[in-house]
């Protein structure tokens, strides 16, 4: 961006170009004219220096002798250390990911921390890179991409999914997690070649097994009721309540995982009930 200016007006107009600037990182050259003299100047915009947000001089130019360079970079690195400061992001509670607990400090005080894999990963970054950061108030996930659009907030450090509808409004990070279902046994080692009738499997296992695939075809026929524990966890659990025609409050399930189970129920003919649990750790135990 190059602009002419009068001398005397330079400071007005670098003031209005560095508001323009901020948060883009372009740079911009001014050329001041005086009397038969012309100086080229060549500035950019930090973000974040230990001066705080500033347009610096990077370079200048004169027809006595030609181009100079102060003892910045012309392309200085302008995110690799954030100096402190203090980046406002939008995120709402998304466990694992991202979770949340007000604990209470020595002074009395009331301290949130951040934990999950988004917010241990968050954390490293702050650390390495010099910030801490402030979590604006959101009412919905919409609140959280819509602040990210209107640079209300510089990032929103929890896990998307990539869509191509999302590139029209914000940039997105590589992907960095992939999630598959899958199960784990024990790596099998040698053994006999006899032994590879039920190896590795221990025969306790085995028993569980024979146990399982007589007993649970009788109960499921039977349209037993079947104890479950899971928390909402969109979109691949989702609860929402409804109200019956006779009045009374009916809990629906949705999302992937939800739909899955619910035909799973239909095929084999049982009916679940979702047990209550506060988080995730009663939910594995």
């Amino acid at each position: 961006m190059n602009s002419s200016v009068p001398c005397l007006q330079l400071n007005e107009a670098k003031t209005y170009l560095s508001r323009r600037l901020f948060s883009q990182g372009q740079m911009t050259s001014y050329m001041c004219q005086e009397f038969t003299a012309a100086r080229v100047s060549v500035y950019t915009f930090l973000p974040y220096s230990p001066a705080g947000s500033q347009l610096v001089r990077v370079a200048s130019w004169i027809p006595q002798r030609g181009l100079l360079f102060t003892k910045l970079q012309l392309f200085p690195e302008k995110f690799l250390n954030f100096q402190g400061a203090t980046i406002p992001v939008s995120v709402l509670p998304f466990p694992p990911f991202w979770v949340e607990e007000d604990q209470q400090a020595a002074d009395g005080t009331t301290v949130r921390s951040y934990s999950g894999t988004d917010g241990e990963m968050f954390l490293s970054l702050a650390r390495a890179l010099n910030f801490t950061f402030r979590v604006l108030p959101a009412n919905n996930w919409i609140e959280v991409m819509r602040f990210v659009e209107v640079r209300i907030s510089l990032v929103s450090p929890v896990f998307y999914f990539v869509m191509a509808e999302n590139f029209e409004r914000h940039d997105m990070t590589w992907a960095y997690e992939y999630i598959f279902p899958v199960f784990s046994m024990r790596k099998p080692g040698l053994s006999p070649r006899w032994q590879s009738l039920y190896y590795p499997l221990t025969g306790l296992v085995w028993a569980a097994v024979l146990t399982l695939l007589l007993c649970v075809p009788a109960v499921l026929i039977m349209g037993a009721t079947i104890p479950v524990s899971v928390l909402p966890f969109p979109p691949f659990w989702v609860e929402e309540d409804q109200q019956a025609a006779d009045g009374t409050t009916v809990r629906s399930y949705s999302g992937t995982d939800g739909e899955m189970f619910l035909s799973l129920a239909r095929a084999l003919n049982f009916t679940f009930r979702v047990l209550p649990a506060n988080n995730w750790i009663e939910v594995s135990h």
